[in-house]
């Protein structure tokens, strides 16, 4: 994933990132929007979307930003 500048939404750190994955059987960019939570954890915060990709769940990841 590639973070963009963190910014602040409702009292949590957010940040927009663009993640590489495979849609479809293609390899595509999602652009989501992650919030890290309390326990340090970073969580997709709308179901991120690029093209025909989309993602339908929250995905908990400790990234090494």
């Amino acid at each position: 994933a590639t973070p963009r500048p963190a910014y602040e939404v409702g009292g949590r750190v957010c940040r927009a990132v663009e993640i590489d994955g495979w849609v479809g059987g293609r390899s595509e960019v999602v652009e989501a929007t992650a919030c890290r939570q309390p326990d340090g954890s970073w969580v997709l915060a709308d179901g991120g979307q690029s093209g025909r990709g989309r993602g339908d769940r929250l995905v908990r990841h400790q990234p090494r930003w």
